[in-house]
């Protein structure tokens, strides 16, 4: 199996915003054995590059930015890349420039209100069950596209090529929140005496293979190298009784 070098990078947070007609990007790069390193980003749009900062945690500026939008994904590319003189390892990770947030009653995007229309979307299929399949992603895309749909709901977590796909072409994707559902489910507990205990299916993540048979093997409480996902957090304040 092929291994990572010594210097990797590990972990890459991009968040984005919008000033007027630019927008500003910043990152967090979190990097393994790269202390004598310099950690370098490139942001390229379709016409070639549009920013370079030096920096594992930085911000930069994109003038005239194109905003990804519902129905236009318009995504950017930033290239991470450690250097010491050479380029030790160069990371290439897509993104859009926009902003989401709701508004009472009213999911903005880009500052503007977007009504949803779509489907929770399952990833399964009578001949191939839940194997990913390129022409069967094209097809409920083309599905979804024909209805006038502008959005699908995740009932589990999704195969990264339809994420791609979505973020490349404006579907609003809306992720299950398991912490949400976590604190429903602690209010029915704690309401019934019969109840004495929490037991949770499963500890963590664990390998599964693209086969014609579902299994849930990609939903726990820690990712399989053993770090918590924000469900694991909920836990842990529940249990130890720690106040937020």
């Amino acid at each position: 199996a092929a291994q990572l070098p010594q210097a990797h990078v590990e972990d890459v947070t991009i968040t984005t915003d919008i000033d007027g007609e630019d927008g500003s990007v910043t990152w967090s790069v979190i990097s393994h054995d790269s202390d004598p390193l310099t950690t370098r980003v490139a942001i390229f749009d379709a016409e070639g590059m549009a920013a370079e900062v030096t920096g594992a945690n930085a911000q930069a500026r994109i003038p005239q930015v194109h905003l990804w939008q519902s129905g236009r994904g318009y995504l950017y590319e930033a290239e991470i890349s450690l250097d010491n003189g050479d380029q030790v390892l160069i990371l290439a990770e897509a993104f859009g420039v926009r902003t989401i947030c709701v508004d009472g009653a009213r999911l903005l995007v880009n500052g503007e209100p977007v009504h949803l229309t779509g489907f929770g979307v399952h990833e399964a299929h009578q001949t191939i069950g839940k194997a990913h399949n390129n022409a069967l992603m094209l097809r409920d895309a083309a599905c979804l596209e024909w209805i006038g749909a502008n959005s699908l709901r995740t009932p589990y977590t999704y195969s990264e090529h339809i994420l791609d796909y979505a973020d490349r072409h404006g579907l609003l994707v809306i992720d299950e929140t398991p912490v949400e559902v976590l604190k429903m489910n602690e209010r029915v507990f704690d309401s019934f005496d019969a109840v004495i205990g929490e037991q949770i299916w499963n500890f963590a993540d664990f390998a599964i293979t693209n086969g014609t048979m579902r299994i849930g093997g990609t939903e726990k409480v820690f990712t399989r190298d053993r770090q918590p996902k924000s469900a694991a957090l909920q836990f842990r304040k529940r249990w130890r009784g720690i106040e937020e």
